[in-house]
């Protein structure tokens, strides 16, 4: 038996500066540290595109340390579309150019290739 676990991070576009910041100092950060704490776990992770780009800005030292983990194989990502729209419900040229966003964007930041989509 194989047991993947995944974890989606998100906040939506628009949401308040202090309210990702209260998700980072209470969420993101304390699961970041306690996983690093143990190597013989591995982990699928999600952030969505708006919570990637405020950390971008506002801790880039958390992607920094994501990369480290990625590239260490121990995070894959899981790609999917950038602003977290509902796929079902757009034009399909809009739906190739979010996921295509967001996996440029992981290329860059994460140095992922992503191999799936949330």
């Amino acid at each position: 038996m194989k047991f993947i676990f995944a974890v989606h991070n998100h906040q939506p576009v628009g949401n308040f500066g202090n309210v990702f910041e209260e998700h980072y100092q209470k969420a993101y950060l304390p699961f970041l540290e306690v996983f690093e704490n143990y190597p013989a776990i591995k982990l699928a992770l999600h952030t969505s595109g708006p919570l990637l780009e405020w950390m971008v800005d506002e801790h880039p030292e958390y992607l920094e340390r994501v990369a480290a983990l990625v590239k260490r194989h121990r995070i894959e990502i899981i790609g999917g579309p950038f602003f977290e729209p509902i796929l079902a419900m757009l034009p399909s040229r809009d739906r190739i150019g979010q996921i295509e966003m967001y996996s440029e964007f992981l290329k860059k930041h994460l140095g992922a290739e992503v191999a799936g989509l949330w």
